[in-house]
């Protein structure tokens, strides 16, 4: 084998060396966005499931609100106070 086609063999490998290890590097940074991804995917998914949980605690309010004015209205119409159920008791 002469000397060119020695160097040509050895530039051949060293290039599907460069291949292979640009082909696992891409493959890592693929598998690292992918779980990047997922990881925020699983933060959104939790700060999705304490704005529901805030969005049933507001409902909540706002019945025990609607309650105490109906309450309150009423206690005016009658003149009496206090005679209603608790709205502090009703869900």
């Amino acid at each position: 084998m002469s000397d060119r086609q020695t160097f040509t063999a050895r530039a051949e490998a060293v290039l599907r060396r460069a291949d292979d290890l640009i082909t696992k590097t891409n493959a890592r940074a693929h598998h690292n966005l992918i779980a990047r991804e997922l990881d925020q995917i699983e933060r959104d998914r939790q700060e999705a499931g304490l704005l529901i949980q805030s969005a049933a605690v507001w409902a909540q309010l706002a019945h025990v609100a609607q309650a105490a004015e109906t309450q309150a209205l009423g206690d005016l119409d009658t003149g009496e106070r206090g005679t209603g159920p608790n709205p502090l008791a009703t869900r």
